[in-house]
């Protein structure tokens, strides 16, 4: 066989499932069966990055949920001089982040903490923020909700882009439409890109 399954198990996101490519050394992440690192999330992410204009030029950027550390090395292609700051609540996760991806994780300045209290105490600014909070295949329901994402927003710089990562399957559907009519109540109208299985929303500042 060539591949190595082996399992962690975590307060915060329970089993978590690593498979690794013995021939290619790449690993992918899962939790509740959607991957949280590994080529098919890298793969969703790169779709919308590649929207962001192309002049765009990022410093600093903080990513919400650092997951398995894939988004690291897809970021860092994009945008090589990138000082990145990762939140990420479950010390597990960004355990696994440092081991499959050392190179990227020694360079990121890592918090353990929980990525809605950071951005309501924050008080530093981001040319680009991405919030990927999944656990399992949902995200907390505050991230649907604009007082989280208008928190987020405080923390871009003036020329600075925000995108969210949120699901899609049914049951769902509802929190999601309600949470596009709340947004526009609040001024909120993001650039919308969408996939099979999520849609991204693309905030600017």
């Amino acid at each position: 066989m060539i591949y190595k399954t082996k399992y962690l198990y975590s307060d915060i996101n329970g089993k978590i499932k690593i498979v690794t490519n013995k021939i290619t050394g790449k690993s992918s992440v899962a939790v509740g069966g959607l991957h949280q690192s590994g080529q098919l999330l890298i793969n969703l992410w790169k779709q919308v990055i590649k929207r962001l204009p192309r002049a765009f030029q990022p410093a600093k950027t903080l990513l919400l949920g650092g997951g398995g550390g894939s988004l690291f090395p897809l970021i860092k292609k994009f945008y090589p001089q990138l000082a990145i700051t990762a939140v990420e609540k479950d010390p597990v996760m960004w355990s696994l982040a440092q081991e499959l991806y050392p190179q990227f994780a020694q360079s990121t300045k890592a918090i353990i903490t929980d990525a809605q209290n950071y951005v309501k105490e924050s008080q530093e600014k981001f040319d680009l923020i991405l919030v990927d909070l999944y656990v399992g295949k949902d995200i907390p329901e505050f991230v649907y909700t604009p007082d989280f994402i208008l928190a987020c927003r405080k923390l871009l710089t003036k020329e600075g882009f925000l995108i969210i990562s949120f699901p899609v399957y049914e049951g769902r559907d509802l929190l999601l439409d309600n949470s596009w009519r709340s947004q526009k109540e609040f001024g909120l109208s993001p650039t919308i890109v969408e996939t099979n299985t999520t849609h991204f929303a693309i905030y600017s500042k």
